[in-house]
């Protein structure tokens, strides 16, 4: 996370909790009352994880039926943090793959990286993309691309002149072979701005261009993004939040052809300045048609709730709030949105956390069908912690056309004192 920007806590994940990953058929969803996901199974790590292990999943993408791959990040037997990636073929998740750092990355146990995001052309061909911290200290984006167990040495695009930081929060790819990630810098005068890189199909990476923000964003106001979906070539929505000079607004950027156009969203009425309101992910069922999903706090008690936007043709509609919480949760600050995934045909899926009836914050997921919102807190594997360090969280889903959905995220186990196992699992 960048210095002055604001989160919740990606990177603790990978401190205080452990990869999960649970899948869900749609079909089966839109049959039952309740929708229900698999119970979380175990995802290898790295053979030189550390023991107990620190890890956590921050991103997935799924070309079919079962066949996933997911990336995070996670703690090596000398302390350093290291980025990762797990494959998922049919009912087994395979070994997972340490990626290579660039060499002026920090060594351990000063290593820190992190794959926020991954999407993929097809099975054989994927992105990952994130940061690492070099020598300096100083975050620097991080792209990989592969499959499986092979990927590429890394690629770490030039920031723009005078940078001082910057990273990528997330990836999408078409099955044409185009794909776009964005993030965001922080440049010489400390200011924090969204960015955005892109690569045609069967071509390099272009350099990383500097996004434009509404014209009422404040003068040196941080602006970033954190979702991506491209439904087409050259065609992508972006998303995440801006501030003006006395507010906090949610953002929209619409890149159509080599143009991208930055729209802000007013939050629900009544909204906190702080923490913001932010949309953090985005899905394009199809080309015209998307939804982007977020957390925004009331100011008068800091309770947290969803809000969602529909970007249609390449305009946001108004902020809608999510009231409905899942089977299981109390209203509270915990709520948290994290991802959202809707599949060409069927409903969408979003996924993060809330609160359980003990006040212990727990992944949760939500499907929408026919208007309505309905989910339930996921169901932990044996070994989940459920004293007072429970936390478990998902944080991102892919739903294909297949109509199969795969969450990834993370969970502390119990009598660790917070330390982490990673698991998965897949249901239909």
């Amino acid at each position: 996370m960048l210095k002055g920007s604001f989160r919740w806590p990606a990177a603790l994940a990978a401190m205080a909790a452990a990869a999960v990953l649970a899948a869900v058929p749609i079909a089966g969803v839109l049959a039952a009352a309740k929708p229900a996901f698999g119970t979380a199974v175990a995802v290898p790590l790295p053979a030189n994880s550390a023991k107990p292990p620190y890890a956590a999943l921050a991103a997935v993408t799924c070309t079919g039926n079962r066949a996933c791959v997911a990336g995070g990040n996670y703690t090596d037997a000398a302390s350093g943090t290291h980025p990762w990636v797990a494959t998922q073929a049919g009912s087994r998740w395979k070994q997972a793959t340490e990626l290579r750092l660039p060499a002026d990355a920090a060594a351990d146990p000063s290593a820190f990286a992190n794959i926020t995001g991954v999407g993929c052309v097809k099975a054989s061909s994927c992105v990952a993309v994130g940061l690492y911290r070099n020598t300096a200290g100083d975050s620097r984006l991080l792209i990989f691309t592969g499959s499986g167990t092979r990927w590429s040495a890394p690629l770490a695009p030039a920031l723009p002149p005078g940078a001082q930081s910057g990273e990528l929060n997330a990836v999408s790819c078409t099955a044409a072979g185009f794909c776009a990630a964005v993030g965001e810098y922080v440049n010489a005068a400390n200011h924090i701005l969204p960015i955005a890189i892109t690569r045609p199909a069967g071509k390099p990476w272009s350099a990383v261009r500097v996004l434009p923000l509404p014209g009422d964003a404040g003068v040196g106001q941080p602006g970033e993004l954190t979702g991506i979906s491209c439904p087409a070539a050259s065609s992508c929505v972006a998303v995440g939040h801006y501030y003006t000079s006395t507010a906090v607004r949610m953002l929209v950027l619409v890149l159509s052809g080599a143009r991208w156009q930055a729209i802000g969203v007013t939050p629900p009425a009544g909204a906190a300045t702080y923490p913001p309101a932010d949309l953090a992910a985005v899905s394009c069922a199809k080309a015209g048609t998307c939804l982007a999903i977020g957390t925004y706090y009331l100011q008068s008690n800091l309770h947290a709730h969803g809000v969602s936007v529909a970007v249609t043709n390449g305009r946001p509609g108004p902020a809608g709030i999510i009231s409905a919480l899942p089977a299981g949760g109390v209203e509270g600050p915990d709520t948290s949105f994290r991802g959202v995934s809707c599949a060409p045909s069927g409903p969408c899926v979003a996924v993060g956390s809330a609160a359980n009836k003990a006040g212990h914050s727990v992944a949760m997921y939500l499907v929408r069908s026919g208007g309505k919102w309905a989910g339930s807190l996921l169901g932990q594997p044996a070994n989940a912690e459920t004293g007072s360090l429970q936390r478990s969280l998902l944080e991102g889903v892919a739903c294909t056309g297949t109509g199969h959905c795969t969450t990834a995220g993370y969970y502390t186990t119990a009598g660790s004192n917070g330390q982490t196992s990673a698991d998965a699992a897949s249901t239909g």
